[in-house]
């Protein structure tokens, strides 16, 4: 079974959650928000390093094109024109903040791609060997030490320092850093793009109904009616909030000794999954995250009958 960072870390969650998703293939049928608004956001950002790569890009240019992209991709994903305007902004703050310091800094080495590597058992080179798979959002050389880094992007609603602090023990971290160094010989680390998204909302007009009826409840029936943003003037107050409090750059060189336990905790997983016969349920983080999106599934004993409309199966390829 060919693995990753996400269906491993589904296993460590829930054995039967990853039975569902990674053997089975049963998808819920309706998308989270928040990985539509990380997708728009993903994109945008894949833009910009792929100008990044050419000496000639403009930083202007280059914003429109990342807006542009983002526009794309929320089209097709239905987002919001609220939560557009926040990826917009986002990218926006991103580019003031990072894109000429990037550009004299880094060579683009890679963007968006696969890697595949082998994980054999670090005690024996003869054991059983596994596969594991990721994504990079791309890898680049530093002009100044000759170091290739991994660039990794992240959405998120909520950044603690817990949030920070695990970065530099992450599973997909370890993987990324091995998958470059047996691609390019070395590998200095990962530099984690942290983005928040703003929690503003857009400030909606009162009816009819609604104004006159604060006019009646006020004693001197002096009121001012509320009257709601444009998306000009929504995306503007966002904008002028987004400092660098939302875009947190933080770089994870793992210490030997970490790097040395990944590997032996990797192979141990992979060949766990592999030999798992019985996958079983773990409650205690049914409702650890929110609802889990299988928990009407399970409580269905996996049965699709009646479920049609929540489950789909889709081909693993």
């Amino acid at each position: 079974m060919v693995l990753s960072a996400s269906s491993i870390n589904s296993f460590q969650t829930c054995q039967r959650m990853f039975y569902y998703d990674k053997v089975k293939h049963i998808h819920p049928t309706e998308k989270s928000d928040a990985l539509d608004f990380g997708s728009v956001v993903h994109k945008g950002l894949e833009c910009i390093f792929r100008w990044l790569a050419f000496e000639q890009s403009e930083k202007e240019a280059v914003r429109q094109y990342a807006f542009q992209d983002a526009l794309t991709e929320a089209a097709e994903r239905s987002l919001s024109q609220e939560d557009l305007c926040k990826a917009k902004a986002l990218l926006d703050a991103y580019i003031d903040l990072y894109f000429d310091e990037d550009k004299a800094l880094f060579d683009v080495v890679e963007v968006e791609k696969w890697f595949t590597n082998e994980v054999r058992s670090p005690k024996s080179k003869s054991g059983e060997c596994y596969t594991v798979q990721g994504y990079w959002d791309a890898v680049i050389r530093n002009r100044m030490t000759d170091e290739y880094w991994v660039i990794e992007h992240k959405t998120a609603g909520v950044v603690t320092d817990g949030y920070l602090q695990r970065v530099n023990i992450d599973l997909q971290s370890m993987m990324y850093i091995e998958a470059v160094k047996q691609k390019y010989g070395s590998c200095a680390g990962v530099i984690y793009d942290v983005i928040k998204k703003p929690k503003h909302e857009m400030q909606t007009g009162e009816t009819d109904e609604e104004f006159e009826a604060r006019k009646a409840a006020s004693k001197t029936g002096r009121v001012k009616r509320k009257v709601g943003e444009s998306l000009t003037e929504f995306y503007n107050r966002v904008r002028a909030a987004v400092d660098d409090g939302y875009l947190i750059r933080q770089m994870v060189t793992p210490r030997q000794e970490i790097a040395k336990e990944f590997k032996s905790e990797l192979y141990a997983t992979c060949r766990q999954i592999n030999h798992t016969k019985t996958f079983c349920k773990c409650t205690c983080n049914c409702l650890k995250y929110g609802t889990c999106e299988y928990m009407d599934l399970c409580c269905n004993a996996g049965n699709l009958y009646g479920l049609e409309d929540k489950y789909s199966i889709d081909a693993p390829f």
